[in-house]
């Protein structure tokens, strides 16, 4: 009847495949199964016991008859008419075992290779495939969990980052590349364990073991340890970069985090991920369900007996698909991908709309400042009270300079007498034990309204934000792969080694790919840098259309020079470890429970997971959406403030007095130099010119590897005598 079994069938939750009428049996099983011969059972047979009901394979017998007239008065002499005979036979079952809680496949000592024949057979990829989609009828709770769980992660990250920048993107390197090169091990020794083992403890750990079955597990399981392994070497090399280099970015989070959590930023630029979040696993779930529907669509066909080209009915139904699906199902993909993409850049659209509107319309405001520093320090701080000179303090002094002024004060509030305030710090370089300052706060405040204006300033832009979807999808891996490659060969501010440039020098081979290095990201930036967020910011301050804001967006930058060329993009790598450390800790919680919680992987229940590979890889993808969403926040926030800061001192008509009053403190701390104009010479260069630099460090690049190449030989004939007479 067409009917799915442990669908439409519930009480019959497992298929069974009949074995071939006239192939015989070896022992107890048969020696050949029967495909086309497919039944439902509510429990599968363990021995010899129980008759099955199978579809028996269709008979056509001749039959001959003598002459006669018809009813339209034709005489025949001779008639050879066919009949088609099909039925239900019982038939003796053999040995099985439940396999991925869908099918009764036959135990591992059955001859012939009966059970490989099943798993690996003519529907093992529809199988899988099934395996997949079905699994998210029961996966779902766990994905939700997930979903949850990444969120919270999110947002603690993002809370202690405000407080723990430094400490806390060290300390997300060094357990990322532990965790990395733990995978990479567990998966690699996986050769060594046999996959067809499937009850053992290391194959019930591992995901691919659960999913794909045979010698192409083990293969598979080998080469995800040598993919992990390099990823872990790329994380230790970063991490021990990020030793020397992690300050210089440290200020810049610390900037963004003062807007992200700003007075009012719960009920504004705060709930846009969250809402995002929602929004997204909503329509990603609609998705999901469509998907499944449109995987079952198809004509159920019941005329599977052919004789003499024609078609005629037979006893089982079967759902044959139109020709052109395989390119709607890839069609409707496309589509998904294209959808969670466009809400994510709309995600970034009213955030940079939030952060643009909190630079240039909140102005600063003083708030109270709950200063926990007793009487007598905030006296000696402002310099007040009795100097005493000459004060040593054992064990400071020299270390600290020598002896130093103390101040006597009397706690004139609890009467407790009077003490002798002494700074063992190192001195200011005016000689001054403290700077003097005011113990105020700074905030502006953010409004609700911002994220509904810029969610309207969005939707007036579809048609922009459409476009630019499919720019930002297939730019994203060489731009990811650009800001890596920037991040690792560019020494920190602190350990720049000058030295004397020698010309006629041969590169040696670090020289060289460090050259490569340097030139390809300078070519992956100057072409796709402005496929990016940027660009909305571009879009929100100048009303540009998408091809305009993608090529003024990166020039701007360049052309800001200074400080604000030199941390734009500074906070990406670390936007990337961030989203790897939460993505990591939800998935993998979500994969323990989809693996050793037992409603889950038990066979025998309702819940029971086929797939957990599959789901594996959807926490993944849902982890990285939602990670994405409130990680991206302080990389947003943080270059969206360096280019309104720089829109604002060129374009905005700003002039410093008024720059002062709306950058906030933590902003002007770091682009205090650059507030009344932008460094001079270094990045004024237009578009050509700039491109004239690449053709000059491409060339540069090619003579330097033939160079190194030919160990300096090339076209030294007549050059050498004279070069080696003028040394």
């Amino acid at each position: 009847k067409g009917n799915i079994w442990g669908v439409d069938v519930a009480k019959k939750p497992y298929l069974y495949i009949c074995g071939k009428a006239d192939g015989g049996w070896d022992g107890h099983y048969p020696k050949a199964l029967d495909f086309t011969s497919k039944t439902c059972v509510s429990e599968c047979p363990d021995d010899n016991q129980t008759s099955i009901e199978c579809i028996t394979r269709p008979y056509v017998f001749p039959k001959p008859t003598n002459g006669g007239v018809d009813n339209n008065g034709v005489q025949y002499l001779k008639t050879l008419s066919f009949e088609i005979s099909q039925s239900v036979s019982l038939q003796t079952s053999y040995p099985t075992d439940i396999y991925k809680g869908q099918m009764c496949a036959p135990r591992w000592e059955a001859p012939n290779g009966l059970r490989d024949s099943l798993i690996l057979g003519p529907h093992s990829n529809e199988s899988q495939l099934a395996q997949a989609i079905g699994s998210l009828r029961n996966a779902w709770p766990v994905l939700i969990g997930v979903a949850v769980l990444a969120n919270i992660l999110a947002y603690l990250y993002l809370v202690l980052l405000r407080f723990y920048a430094g400490p806390l993107l060290l300390l997300s390197l060094v357990f990322g590349a532990i965790l990395l090169g733990i995978f990479a091990l567990f998966f690699a020794v996986g050769i060594f364990f046999s996959p067809y083992d499937e009850n053992g403890g290391y194959n019930m750990w591992n995901p691919i073991y659960r999913s794909v079955y045979g010698e192409q597990a083990r293969l598979l399981t080998f080469l995800t340890g040598i993919c992990l392994a390099a990823l872990c070497a790329l994380m230790v090399r970063t991490t021990r970069h990020s030793v020397d280099r992690i300050d210089e970015a440290v200020g810049m989070i610390h900037a963004a985090c003062g807007c992200i959590f700003d007075e009012g930023c719960y009920l504004a630029i705060q709930l846009v991920p969250l809402v995002s979040a929602i929004a997204i696993l909503a329509v990603l779930s609609g998705l999901l369900y469509c998907f499944m529907l449109i995987l079952s669509v198809g004509d159920v066909d019941g005329k599977g007996i052919r004789v003499n080209g024609e078609h005629y009915t037979s006893m089982m139904k079967k759902i044959h698909y139109p020709h052109s699906w395989p390119f709607v199902i890839f069609f409707y993909v496309l589509t998904m991908i294209w959808i969670i993409e466009l809400m994510v850049g709309i995600t970034q659209f009213v955030i940079s709309f939030n952060v643009c509107s909190w630079f240039l319309e909140a102005e600063i405001e003083e708030a109270d400042n709950p200063d926990t520093a007793s009487q007598p320090f905030k006296q000696a701080y402002k310099g007040y009270g009795q100097h005493v000179e000459g004060v040593r303090v054992h064990g400071v002094d020299a270390i600290a300079g020598g002896t130093r002024t103390g101040y006597i004060e009397e706690d004139t509030q609890r009467g407790r007498g009077k003490v002798l305030v002494v700074p063992i710090g190192r001195k200011h370089p005016d000689g001054r034990d403290f700077l003097p300052e005011d113990a105020t706060n700074e905030v502006k405040r953010h409004s609700p309204l911002w994220s509904w204006e810029g969610l309207k300033a969005c939707l007036q832009h579809i048609g922009t934000m459409v476009l630019s979807t499919w720019f930002i999808i297939l730019s994203r891996p060489l731009r990811m792969a650009a800001h890596i490659i920037k991040f690792l060969l560019t020494p920190s501010s602190f350990s720049v080694d000058r030295q004397k440039f020698e010309e006629d020098d041969a590169p040696d081979f670090f020289g060289l790919l460090t050259s490569f290095g340097g030139l390809a990201s300078g070519y992956i930036n100057y072409y796709f840098g402005g496929f990016s967020k940027d660009a909305y910011v571009d879009i929100i301050l100048n009303a540009n259309d998408w091809e305009k804001a993608s090529e003024d967006v990166q020039e701007f930058t360049l052309k800001a020079g200074g400080a604000v060329a030199f941390l734009h993009g500074m906070t990406s790598i670390y936007e990337m470890i961030a989203i790897f450390f939460v993505v990591m800790l939800s998935s993998f919680t979500g994969y323990c429970v989809m693996s050793k919680v037992g409603i889950f992987n038990d066979d025998d229940s309702t819940w029971y997971i086929q797939d957990p590979l599959a789901m594996t890889y959807l926490s993944l993808v849902i982890s990285v959406v939602i990670s994405f969403n409130w990680i991206a926040l302080f990389n947003n926030t943080s270059d969206t403030l360096l280019y309104v800061f720089a829109w604002a001192r060129e374009k905005g008509d700003m002039d410093p007095f008024t720059l002062d009053k709306y950058c906030p403190q933590t902003l002007k701390a770091i682009l205090s130099a650059e507030m009344e104009q932008a460094p001079t010479a270094a990045f004024k260069s237009d578009s050509k010119s700039q491109q004239n630099r690449f053709s000059h460090a491409h060339n540069k690049f090619l003579s330097n590897a033939k160079t190194y190449a030919t160990q300096g030989k090339v076209n030294a004939g007549e050059r050498e005598s004279l070069l080696r007479s003028t040394r």
